[in-house]
């Protein structure tokens, strides 16, 4: 069984870049907006890149899980 990383990597910073990206967890604003909407493949797949581009803190939420 896979394990899906599908929890909003969201940090509260929520300050977009001018390409309209979160400067602290990678979402575009589109995927912020529709997140609640998305298969949880879908989130899984953003949450990889959040895991690869975003900060410590994001890093630190999606895996959190893993560490209990």
């Amino acid at each position: 069984m896979t394990t899906l990383l599908d929890r909003s990597p969201c940090v509260g910073v929520c300050d977009y870049n001018k390409r309209a990206v979160c400067k602290a967890c990678r979402r575009t604003r589109d995927e912020v907006r529709q997140w609640k909407r998305l298969a949880p493949e879908a989130r899984h797949d953003i949450n990889l890149r959040a895991l690869a581009n975003g900060g410590k803190k994001v890093r630190r939420k999606l895996l959190k899980p893993f560490r209990e």
